[in-house]
């Protein structure tokens, strides 16, 4: 579909977004998946202690995707000049989009492998299928509707698709530990809102006024050692997660 509505030019770009991108999500998923989904599986005998563990992995692994990605997205510009060209700087606003879906992505994945743990292989496929048939039901009715196919229209249909994936999964994860949905999405939401606040603040910054590099990494490291101090200071979850990892 792409190749039919794109040209090469956008094609291009388009293409090169999502493959850097994709990239670090790759790789990180891959790691923590396969060092987890063993441990999943060994802990099905001790429900207490695998919500216990689920809970705060999924805190940690959250933190770790939101920074990365969210730090991804604030040196875009820079990681698109030192590994293409300047010629390359039109897919920032496609890159940008695409990290942003990784970013939901490495979650919803890392959810799924612990519903694979669980022995539910049939429930995530059908989850997969969904989320990949509400992406093309979307750009099928906005292409019936003469919207131009733009590759802004395909990234924000696979936005809402993971974001669908994410909220199936965690239906499904709050009803296999119990948990109420509306409460776990909300304990979710104020774990983080802390930390989205602070990179809304530095890429309002960015926006306002125009860093270099130096100032760039000066606002960058200076925001996240708040950040880190802050979490360290004001919740316990960091020091559990630390001692589980190295208790397993």
């Amino acid at each position: 579909m792409t190749g039919k509505y794109f040209d090469a030019v956008t094609l291009g770009l388009f293409s090169k977004s999502n493959d850097i991108a994709s990239l670090p999500n790759s790789l990180i998923t891959s790691s923590i998946n396969n060092t987890l989904f063993p441990y999943f599986s060994r802990s099905q005998d001790n429900k207490l202690n695998l919500n216990k563990s689920y809970s705060q992995f999924l805190f940690g692994i959250t933190f770790v995707y939101i920074n990365i990605f969210l730090t991804l997205v604030f040196f875009s510009k820079e990681i698109v000049l030192i590994l293409l060209s300047e010629d390359w700087l039109p897919m920032l606003p496609y890159f940008n989009l695409a990290l942003i879906i990784m970013m939901i992505k490495g979650v919803s994945s890392f959810k799924g492998y612990f519903i694979l743990s669980k022995g539910d292989s049939k429930i995530v496929s059908n989850s997969l299928y969904l989320s990949g048939i509400i992406k093309f039901v979307l750009i099928g009715v906005l292409l019936l509707i003469n919207v131009k196919f733009t590759p802004m229209i395909f990234l924000f249909s696979a936005l809402i698709s993971e974001v669908v994936l994410f909220l199936t999964y965690e239906n499904i994860t709050c009803k296999l530990l119990a948990v109420k949905m509306n409460k776990s999405i909300f304990i979710t939401f104020k774990n983080f809102i802390f930390l989205i606040i602070l990179y809304l603040i530095i890429f309002s910054l960015m926006n306002i006024y125009a860093f270099g590099i130096i100032e760039k990494l000066s606002l960058y490291f200076v925001t996240m050692l708040f950040v880190l101090f802050l979490y360290n200071k004001f919740s316990g979850q960091f020091k559990n997660l630390f001692r589980l990892i190295l208790k397993k």
